[in-house]
């Protein structure tokens, strides 16, 4: 990083370790109907279960069915480049980017008779998922910053159904592939649409460090920050009405928009320059109240920006 930046390095291995406490904890079991997206709670319903597990016909209708999704073993970060010839990608296309596997989650499903009290375990299939993803870095406007993390291939899954031993099964056959192909449709309903999700990422205090990129470097994630240009900040001298003779006040001013000629600013404090409005040239607004006793809005025309930074109003 230059001297005029910063470098937080995030390794992976948390995903692994929280993932360990949440099996560790029994708290890696989720119920299908308590999922936000339809796809996944239609692992709950029964219907759709019967069409690919015909067995199921022959439970009662009025005994009580449970579909869980129960993480066997923690979930991994891996490498895309080194990991997508293993599920049948190119390599190459995967460079700088990473993958969320999961090497083990069952559907797991359980019935209950009428007048019973316990489950009793039908079925799971064990699944074999993984998901490849690139950090990408927005600026929406001045110093805002958000991450976004960008699906680069929809979830790749495997897997293998196996019935409860304690099953009396009449029809062995099962479409785990219609299992697989709605998992991997629910994990894509799940994507939050474009320009939701992201995470905000503010300046760094009185530093004026933001957030810049965040590439995927050898199992971290490293969130790189560095200092504004000067095209992206201006921190002139303020000069007020308010303030003591031969007192200037320090403000770091954000860059909004240049505003059209046909829409110019209103502002608080008027700027005039032989009666012409300095405004309809366009250029930089800001509001401030800690660095003077009053509140106030006021723009600089974009043709006092270049040179000096001392501004008098």
């Amino acid at each position: 990083m230059p001297a005029t930046g910063a470098q937080l390095a995030i390794s992976c291995q948390f995903v692994t370790a929280l993932t360990e406490l949440m099996i560790a904890g029994e708290v890696n079991t989720f119920h299908a109907q308590d999922l936000r997206h339809g796809s996944f709670r239609e692992f709950a319903d029964r219907e759709f279960l019967t069409s690919a597990i015909p067995d199921l016909e022959r439970i009662p209708p009025d005994a009580d069915f449970r579909s869980e999704f129960v993480l066997n073993q923690p979930a991994r970060v891996i490498d895309g480049a080194a990991t997508a010839s293993h599920f049948s990608i190119d390599p190459f296309s995967m460079a700088g980017a990473f993958g969320l596997h999961l090497p083990s989650l069952s559907l797991a499903l359980s019935v209950r008779n009428p007048g019973e009290r316990d489950w009793q375990p039908y079925g799971e299939l064990e699944m074999n998922v993984v998901r490849y993803y690139r950090s990408q870095v927005e600026k929406p406007i001045g110093d805002n910053r958000e991450v976004r993390f960008q699906a680069q291939t929809d979830s790749l899954a495997s897997g293998q159904w196996r019935f409860a031993e304690s099953q009396n099964v009449l029809i062995p056959h099962v479409d785990a592939d219609r299992l697989l192909k709605k998992m991997i449709e629910a994990r894509r309903e799940s994507d939050p649409p474009p320009g939701e999700g992201n995470f905000d990422f503010p300046r760094m205090g009185n530093s004026g460090l933001t957030l810049e990129s965040v590439p995927w470097q050898s199992g971290t994630l490293a969130f790189q920050f560095q200092k504004l240009t000067e095209n992206e900040r201006i921190a002139p001298e303020l000069d007020s009405p308010f303030t003591p003779l031969g007192t200037s006040y320090q403000a770091n001013i954000r860059v909004f928009q240049e505003q059209p000629p046909a829409n110019p600013l209103n502002p608080t404090t008027p700027l005039t320059t032989n009666g012409s409005n300095p405004f309809d040239r366009g250029g930089i607004q800001f509001r401030g109240s800690e660095f003077a006793p009053a509140p106030f809005t006021t723009r600089i025309p974009s043709t006092d920006i270049p040179g000096s930074n001392r501004i008098t109003w």
